[in-house]
């Protein structure tokens, strides 16, 4: 996620957790955590909470899984300290802004009157200042990264938001993280001494990247399936999901 506070991004991450089924993480859970230590900078605990953070969602990518980070990502560093973690694995940046400004103030100023004190902007005035010590290095290029701009304040509402960020997601060719070539492919083709037919790719979306297979159905129309789980660790529950896809396409077909 990225955007300024009050321009929706916790709640759209929250829908978009909820709809991929995975770990959503957001800075602000670590930043209220360190309030008590007031012998620190603001600054200073700024930085801690954002390395936590990597920290924690660096092991969620080892661990295979598909991680939703909530935070302003305010500074281009930031993101490049999360596409070097993020290695190989794709990374997706949801921005989130509010065109009207009458509505922006008024969520900025709710959530001070609902959760107390804390390190977020209490007031619209807090809001200008902080946006102003920015000094518009939040509007930097994201290079390469594919990116989708949301208007939250829009007519549509969070749930058109989410819609959208969802079309986006689905929209990537999540299928390029196939190595096609690798020591595992090799040796199961050249182990069949048999033509290839036609191939099938076959992501299973709902862990977005956690599991992808090949299917070769021969001309015998027997099925081979390579699997690749793009971590160390297979997820059983998104393995056991993907055969469930694979039988209900092939089973009356072939």
């Amino acid at each position: 996620m990225k955007g300024h506070p009050g321009t929706g991004k916790s709640t759209i991450a929250e829908a978009i957790a909820t709809s991929l089924r995975c770990p959503l993480l957001d800075k602000d859970d670590i930043r209220d955590a360190t309030l008590s230590l007031s012998s620190a900078t603001s600054a200073a605990l700024n930085d801690l909470s954002y390395d936590a953070l990597w920290r924690v969602a660096a092991t969620q990518i080892r661990l295979g899984l598909s991680v939703v980070l909530d935070s302003p990502l305010s500074r281009r560093r930031h993101l490049d300290r999360i596409l070097t973690f993020a290695g190989n694995h794709r990374v997706l940046i949801v921005e989130c802004r509010a065109s009207d400004h009458a509505e922006w103030r008024r969520r900025v100023e709710r959530r001070a009157a609902e959760q107390g004190r804390g390190h977020k902007p209490a007031t619209w005035q807090d809001l200008e200042r902080l946006l102003g010590r920015y000094d518009g290095c939040t509007e930097y290029d994201v290079g390469e990264v594919p990116r989708l701009v949301v208007d939250t304040t829009g007519s549509g509402g969070h749930h058109g938001v989410l819609s959208s960020v969802m079309e986006f997601i689905q929209a990537m060719p999540w299928e390029e993280q196939l190595q096609l070539g690798t020591d595992n492919t090799e040796s199961f083709l050249e182990g069949s001494h048999q033509p290839l037919g036609k191939t099938l790719v076959a992501v299973e979306m709902h862990k977005r990247s956690a599991v992808v297979a090949v299917v070769v159905v021969g001309p015998d129309k027997g099925i081979g399936i390579w699997y690749n789980s793009c971590t160390e660790h297979p997820n059983p529950i998104s393995f056991a999901a993907l055969m469930m896809m694979l039988v209900a396409q092939f089973g009356e077909r072939e």
